[in-house]
């Protein structure tokens, strides 16, 4: 009994120690549970403050993006002039407010679309000569409106590259120079206008004495060789050229000289008729029946009569010229609502539009403006020639002194009117007259309107 009560001790006292040992290690692994979790709850601390700084950071840096894109936006929407993004595809990927403005067309209907489509061929072929490794810089060129009105244009394109120097868009800035051109035109022209009237004055007085004498001497041998048909063609030859060269007499002091206007109420289609009527030897002498279509109702203006009647048969004897083996001569005068038929012959015709505006009279022949075409089935213009057709001295004839159509701008300018000319070559050509219409109650008075 002795030995099994000895045994049980020592088997009691290894439990013990077992247990003993296992709480020991317990105790340690919790303690080092709890240190860790000490440690980590620490990392997690500082990990927290990191992270806090870290979003506070970026939320400032964030603040301080839209702050930047908020002011550039602003930026480029105060820029007056039109700016784009192209890539290299040849799409606009961005259209600045001043662009809306220039073209008509706003940056959700612009952005995606090609430059060509939208700007013209002049700014495409900028683009491409940048991208081709051309030089970047600015270049006069044309562009078109959403409404189909050309503008003057100066473009200017400049690469975008990467931090590895590769090209990645083109910029574009552009602007409307067609008031500047057209300052700078006035002012070329109002420089050689004084010269020229001066040289036009001594010119005219030089020739007109010596060829009043001519005139009457062939006046005098019309009479004498009346019997000699030969001779007396002769003569007549001599007065028809003496009429010639005091008609270009007469547009030269014209054009130099400009008659201010004596404004009342006229009726275009009797002025056209009048116009017709000087006008019938040339058109009997080629053949030339024209055909006329008015509107019905009044077509008055505030003009002056005389110098009006100047446009219209300097347009008809232009036709006339232009068809020298005869052809079809077309003109009508309507009403039209809106001005948009024809381009401004100066800026200033704008503002002075605006001035004494009639509300549309509605029903046949009503309307704001008062629209007059000529139309010839001549040689036509030749595209490159459209820009110097209203230009002293211009002309594609191999007669006349090219001051007809110069005079029809001088005196449409001091009306206030507006003209454009479209023309095929071989096919003919089409002079599109506005007048604003005279207002019911309007009251004329002499000098400029």
């Amino acid at each position: 009994m002795a030995n099994v009560s000895v045994d049980s001790d020592c088997a009691g006292d290894s439990v013990s120690r077992l247990i003993h040992g296992a709480f020991e290690g317990f105790t340690v692994a919790a303690e080092r549970l709890e240190q860790a979790y000490a440690d980590l709850s620490e990392q997690v601390t500082a990990l927290n403050g990191e992270l806090y700084d870290t979003n506070l950071r970026l939320t400032h840096s964030l603040q301080e993006n839209t702050r930047i894109h908020r002011y550039l936006s602003n930026l480029l929407a105060s820029i007056e002039k039109g700016i784009a993004v192209v890539d290299s595809a040849g799409r606009i990927t961005l259209w600045s407010r001043g662009a809306e403005r220039l073209t008509g067309c706003t940056a959700a209907e612009a952005v995606g679309r090609q430059t060509d489509q939208l700007l013209g061929e002049d700014a495409a072929d900028l683009i491409r000569r940048l991208a081709e490794g051309g030089p970047d810089g600015a270049r006069e060129g044309r562009i078109t409106r959403q409404d189909g009105q050309n503008l003057e244009a100066e473009i200017g394109a400049s690469p975008i590259y990467d931090e590895d120097g590769r090209m990645l868009d083109t910029l574009l800035i552009f602007d409307d120079i067609s008031r500047r051109k057209w300052v700078e035109e006035r002012r070329r022209r109002s420089t050689a206008q004084a010269g020229l009237e001066q040289m036009a004055v001594t010119i005219a007085h030089g020739i007109r004495n010596p060829l009043t004498s001519i005139e009457l001497l062939a006046t005098l041998l019309a009479e004498e060789t009346q019997a000699d048909r030969d001779r007396s063609r002769l003569a007549q030859g001599i007065q028809a050229g003496v009429a010639a060269v005091n008609t270009v007499l007469t547009n030269l002091l014209a054009f130099t000289r400009p008659v201010k206007p004596r404004v009342r109420s006229v009726d275009l289609r009797e002025v056209i008729e009048e116009a017709m009527g000087t006008a019938w030897y040339a058109l009997k002498e080629q053949q030339i029946d024209p055909i006329r279509s008015y509107d019905p109702g009044p077509l008055e203006v505030d003009a002056d009569q005389e110098l009006v009647k100047q446009v219209f048969l300097n347009l008809i004897l232009n036709a006339v010229q232009a068809m020298p083996s005869g052809g079809r001569l077309r003109i009508s005068a309507g009403g039209s609502a809106s001005g948009s038929g024809a381009s401004s012959t100066g800026p200033e015709a704008a503002d002075h539009r605006q001035a004494g505006r009639c509300p549309d009279s509605g029903g046949p022949g009503g309307g704001e403006y008062i629209e007059v075409k000529v139309s010839d089935s001549g040689s036509g213009i030749a595209d490159a020639d459209l820009d110097k057709i209203f230009l002293p001295f211009f002309t594609t004839k191999p007669k006349g002194a090219g001051l007809g159509l110069a005079i029809v701008e001088r005196i449409l300018e001091q009306h206030g009117a507006r003209a454009s000319l479209e023309s095929r070559l071989g096919e003919g050509t089409t002079f599109t007259i506005l007048f604003r219409r005279r207002c019911p109650d309007a009251t004329s008075s002499k000098g400029d309107i």
